[in-house]
């Protein structure tokens, strides 16, 4: 996906596992965003490419290299897959305004990028090329099914993809004109297609089928670009445990069946250290037969309800064709979401702030612990709280604590 605002609000509603952010504005994701600022370019671009949480959810285990960000006009990731890994390197492109200088060093950097990349790969650059390629066919580079007429920046990416073997699908199937043009006039009156996918050509039979979602609400005056391609990422065992001890209704035979075993140990022949795994492994035991569970909550989105249903309202206007009420709308989304996002950074600094102010590194040596000691904390601990390596909750603990003081 191209565009320029956040996506949060298209995120959920479209089906896709692959969606990349083009520069301008705020990219608003489930799982990661890159920005960087190069002091070579006058203004500050923001890209990214993340995949969808929900469809994808081990996708981040199948990411060999994530964070490659060559500067703030390109970023690649590297996923592993069968029969070749899949190298995505997401790109914004100078305008044609720029200076010839900062074109030229554009292709340059993109050129060590792609470089560095294994030849084996299957490689896909997509995002904003400010560039015109034409419905002229250039043989295994561009077909016959572009949109307008080829420019300068047109010509110059034809040459990039002459001398790295690449073919720019967007041309290669045959679509209605409102599928073909992928960005729109400030206007409105002109539709230029100037986003594109390329796939090396060895690959290009993989891509199955390429088109724009005019539709979509991107928040942007570009459309969501989709491609279909086939591929099969390695796969990757992990354990997906959507269920955890229901804590707050701990029944009595899980007491019962604990203080039980307990009774059964061998306390004077043993060591310390050996003592307690035995007792870590019946807690365990036991929690697993004798407590019901529950389905864990997902985690509250930083995005407020309010924020929300701005995006609503202005996925509403754009479906209306209401272009005035659409840009005030995505304005005050942007500035609304910008805003959650600071007031969830300072709620972290907040608790870093307090974490450093107890001084946790510094501490005198204690005397030995009393029994009375032990109960007084186990009373005191906090419930509802994360567990230890020991992979005990301490509400099992508190439970038992007579015998597990003793």
């Amino acid at each position: 996906m191209t565009g320029e605002a956040p996506r949060s609000s298209t995120i959920s509603t479209v089906n896709n596992d692959v969606i990349e952010s083009k520069p301008q504005g705020s990219s608003i994701t489930e799982k990661y965003r890159y920005k960087r600022k190069d002091q070579s370019f006058l203004k500050t671009h923001k890209i990214g490419t993340w995949n969808k949480e929900w469809s994808s959810p081990d996708c981040k285990q199948k990411t060999h290299q994530f964070d490659n960000t060559k500067n703030d006009r390109m970023i690649s990731i590297r996923l592993q897959g069968r029969p070749t890994n899949l190298t995505i390197i997401q790109i914004y492109a100078p305008t044609t305004e720029a200076e010839e200088s900062i074109i030229e060093d554009f292709y340059m950097e993109l050129q060590q990028l792609l470089d560095d990349v294994p030849k084996k790969d299957t490689i896909l650059i997509i995002g904003d090329w400010n560039a015109k390629v034409g419905e002229i066919e250039v043989p295994g580079i561009a077909g016959k099914f572009g949109l307008g007429k080829r420019n300068e920046a047109g010509d110059r990416l034809i040459e990039f993809c002459q001398d790295n073997h690449m073919v720019i699908t967007n041309t290669c199937f045959q679509q209605p004109k409102r599928r073909l043009y992928t960005w729109t006039t400030p206007n409105g009156q002109h539709r230029n297609q100037i986003d594109y996918i390329l796939c090396n050509r060895r690959w290009k039979s993989s891509i199955t089928s390429i088109k724009t979602r005019p539709g979509a609400d991107c928040g942007t005056d570009h459309e969501l670009l989709l491609a279909s391609f086939r591929i099969k990422l390695k796969h990757h065992h992990k354990s997906t445990q959507t269920t955890k001890p229901d804590l707050q209704n701990i029944p009595y035979k899980y007491k019962v069946a604990v203080k039980n075993r307990f009774n059964a140990l061998n306390l004077i022949d043993k060591e310390p250290e050996e003592l307690w795994q035995e007792i870590r492994d019946i807690i365990n035991d036991e929690t697993k037969r004798n407590i019901p569970t529950i389905q864990k909550k997902k985690k509250n989105n930083w995005i407020s309800s309010s924020t929300l249903e701005i995006a609503k309202k202005r996925r509403e206007v754009k479906s209306n064709g209401n272009r005035q009420a659409f840009t005030k709308l995505n304005v005050e989304f942007q500035r609304a979401a910008r805003k959650d996002k600071e007031k969830q950074i300072m709620q972290e600094c907040e608790k870093v702030e307090e974490y450093n102010r107890k001084d946790l590194d510094n501490y005198e040596p204690e005397p030995d612990i009393l029994e009375n000691e032990v109960t007084f904390a186990m009373e005191t601990l906090a419930s509802g709280k994360a567990p230890g390596h020991d992979g005990i909750p301490i509400e099992c603990f508190k439970t038992i604590k007579e015998d597990t003081v003793k």
